[in-house]
Parts: C-alpha cells; sequence; structure tokens
C-alpha cells in the first residue's frame, strides 16, 4: 500500500468519525492493519534486511509444537550452514542449530492498549500519529530488536574458527582497512558480501574525510552529502535507533584464578590474564569477549567493563567501575554480554558504535507471519481505546554471513 493510499484511509476514518463513533469505529477496525503494516515495513530495519514469508496454519511446514499451545515453521538450513533459533518468548534461550531444518518459533506481538479523546482523533495527522507512535513504533523496535539479537548474538558465539567480530579506531577518521577486515571474515568462508548495517551515528562520521581522500567530489559531498548510501558499492541500512539493546543472557564464566595488573597510568584500566593462561585466551580467540562487555571478579568488588582486548597478548583490559584489588584473585570469574547492537559508550570516556555486515538475504533468514495482522478497538464514552497485534517469528537459516565491527568514534 502506498503512503498516498494510507492517508487516503486516514482521511475516511476521520470522516466517518466525524458522522458517529461506531462508523468511525468500523472504518477504524477496516483500515488500521494496512496502515501499521506499511509503517512497519517503511520504518523496520529488519524488513530491510529479511525477506517476510506470509504463512497461514495450511502452509507446508506449519506445525503445531507438541508440548505447547503454540506454532512454529520448519525451515531449511543452508548447506554448510549454521541455523540460529530465535523466539520472542522472555523463557526461551535461543540456540545454533547444525543439520538440515531449523525451526522459527511463533509468537504473538501486541502493543499495549492506547487510548485517545473523541476530539483528538477529528485530524488525519493526529490519527496517523496516534497508529504510528502507539502502533507501528512498538513493533518496530521488537521486531527490529529480535533481529539485532540475533546480529550480535552470531557474531560474538564462539563457534567459529576465527571470530566474527573486528575491532577499529575511526576517533581521527574513517579507517577503509577496518572495513575490508570486516568484510574478510564474510569472503574467507566462499560467501558474498552484500549490504552493511549501522546506525544513523555512523552515518554521520562516514561524512568525515578528508577533502585529499575524495578529491573532485568533496563540494559535491560537502554541500548535498553522498548520493547513496553505499560503501565499497555495497548498500548500507542505516536506523535512527542506535540506542537497541538486547540482553545476551549467556554468560562466559572462568575457574582458574586471574592475574590484575596495576592500574594503567595512561588508560586508566587494568590488564587481566589468567594463570591457567587458556581461558581468557579462548574468549579472545573465538571473538566470544567484545568491547563494552562487563567484568566480574569472584571478589565483588572486582567489576569494571572492558574497554580494550590484546589477542597478542591473550589479555582484556578492564575499566573499574568498582574498585580492584591487584594481584592473584582466587578461583572465579566471569564475562558478561552486554548486547549493546550499536551506539554505547564506555566509563572511561570512549564513544563506540557498531558495523554489521551480512550476505544476501536469501541466504541468511526470513521474517514469517501466520495470517493477517489485527486488530481491536471500543468506545468508552469519548474515549477511544485500540491495540494491534501480528503472529509472526524470525529465524535464521546460515549465520555464517555474519560479522561486526566495533568502532571507536570518539
Amino acid at each position: 500500500m502506498e503512503k498516498t493510499s494510507m492517508y487516503k484511509k486516514a482521511e475516511f476514518i476521520v470522516e466517518q468519525m466525524g458522522e458517529s463513533n461506531q462508523l468511525g469505529k468500523t472504518a477504524f477496525d477496516t483500515s488500521i492493519t494496512d496502515m501499521v503494516r506499511t509503517m512497519v515495513r517503511e520504518g523496520s530495519l529488519a524488513e530491510n534486511i529479511l525477506d517476510v514469508k506470509n504463512l497461514t496454519p495450511e502452509t507446508k511446514g506449519v506445525q503445531i509444537d507438541m508440548d505447547e499451545d503454540r506454532q512454529y515453521f520448519v525451515d531449511a538450513i543452508e548447506s554448510k550452514g549454521t541455523a540460529f533459533e530465535t523466539s520472542f518468548r522472555a523463557s526461551h534461550e535461543a540456540t545454533f542449530v547444525n543439520g538440515k531444518r531449523y525451526r522459527i518459533d511463533i509468537g504473538m506481538l501486541a502493543t499495549e492498549e492506547s487510548k485517545k479523546p473523541e476530539q483528538e482523533l477529528l485530524t488525519v495527522p493526529e490519527l496517523v500519529d496516534m497508529i504510528k507512535r502507539n502502533g507501528s513504533d512498538y513493533i518496530i523496535r521488537i521486531q527490529d530488536g529480535l533481529f539485532m539479537y540475533a546480529l550480535y548474538r552470531a557474531a560474538t558465539a564462539g563457534i567459529w574458527a576465527d571470530p566474527h567480530n573486528v575491532e577499529g579506531d575511526w576517533s581521527t577518521g574513517v579507517v577503509a582497512g577496518d572495513i575490508t577486515n570486516l568484510n574478510t571474515v564474510i569472503t574467507k568462508q566462499e560467501l558474498r558480501c552484500h549490504k552493511f548495517i549501522a546506525s544513523d551515528t555512523l552515518w554521520q562520521v562516514m561524512h568525515n574525510v578528508d577533502a585529499g581522500d575524495v578529491g573532485d567530489l568533496a563540494g559535491e559531498i560537502w554541500q548535498n552529502g553522498y548520493s547513496e548510501k553505499k560503501i565499497f558499492n555495497m548498500p548500507m541500512a542505516t536506523t535512527i535507533r542506535g540506542g537497541l539493546e538486547c540482553k545476551i543472557y549467556t554468560k562466559t564464566t572462568g575457574v582458574g584464578a586471574i592475574l590484575i595488573a596495576a592500574l594503567d597510568a595512561t588508560t586508566g584500566s587494568y590488564a587481566i590474564t589468567d594463570d591457567a593462561g587458556t581461558e581468557i585466551a579462548d574468549l579472545i580467540s573465538t571473538g566470544q569477549v567484545v568491547i563494552g562487555d562487563y567484568f566480574y571478579g569472584v571478589v565483588t568488588a572486582n567489576y569494571g567493563q572492558v574497554v580494550d582486548i590484546d589477542s597478542a597478548l591473550s589479555t582484556i583490559h578492564v575499566y573499574p567501575v568498582g574498585p580492584f584489588t591487584t594481584g592473584d584473585v582466587a578461583l572465579g570469574w566471569t564475562v558478561t554480554n552486554d548486547g549493546k547492537c550499536f551506539d554505547f559508550a564506555l566509563p572511561n570516556g570512549e564513544q563506540w558504535t557498531r558495523l554489521y555486515m551480512t550476505v544476501e538475504r536469501n541466504f541468511l533468514g526470513k521474517i514469517v507471519r501466520l495470517g493477517t495482522d489485527k486488530s481491536w478497538s471500543k468506545w468508552e464514552k469519548n474515549i477511544f481505546h485500540w491495540m494491534s497485534w501480528r503472529n509472526m517469528g524470525m529465524g535464521f537459516g546460515d549465520i555464517r554471513g555474519i560479522a561486526m565491527l566495533s568502532i571507536k568514534i570518539r
């Protein structure tokens, strides 16, 4: 549905409400699902990257869970690929799957009930704004949150022979070599890079190039900006939701004793290794620890945030949030993924963001929707109540084609 058609539907709803509340409610119930779906399609990062497959209960692959009253969709895993099963259910822990097939759990994604006085619904802009803020924006954020959770989790999974996440420092300008390193994670698996994903914050940083680097194009770029969102002739999808975060509940716990070096006067951080020489090294070599993660020693006071990772020395550098005790610490420590999908700040004042690379959508995953979007509404005196919902799921048939670059921008 075109945006002009969506506004025509809104005009029709307002016209009907002007005649009677019941006519308005009927018009609203008829038109609202198309309007919400249009706004979600236009604004969702996930729907920009993944294909959407519409299902019915009779669609091949749709099955009913044997133990719970819910449905799921069975899809094929790409050849030599590793699938990633996600779920909107808080109790369900996402899992990695090798084999021929994987399941996409289908759950209900519902907005909160919205209430509006009658007089605020009698103009088209007010009505469209209500639908956008209280309907589509909520669905977009939940969808995109699950999507970014999957990308972040795949990049830090620790199941790869080589890490799927790398680091870069752009605090003094864009470094093209870091982008090459990101793409190499994909290409060395004999996969083809297709699209970058970033926040609008990073897209603005991309404009921070020296005139000498762009030559005759400098004037055009500074006057009109980039004509297309592309890097290395590949498209970049961006989102204004740079603050998206998705709590990663998996924790990596060490059993060996750790050695906390004295505070570094220059960086203000502690260099941490373990006496076994392998636990932290394995975290680093498999990409399970990234900038921004939290470190907890067995002593409660030993608590801070990872601000640097030295793969050569198998060392993580932790900026203290609480006081630290230097020297050997008793057995036990934990590093926890924090799930900051894009923009985040470290306690030492540094500003970071993340850039992702994915393969072509047909080889990545899909969003599935069971049935059509639905809505409910009622009048209570002069107050209009409504909510919208959809039954959907999201899955990734091959996560080899996902890589992440953490970038220091200030």
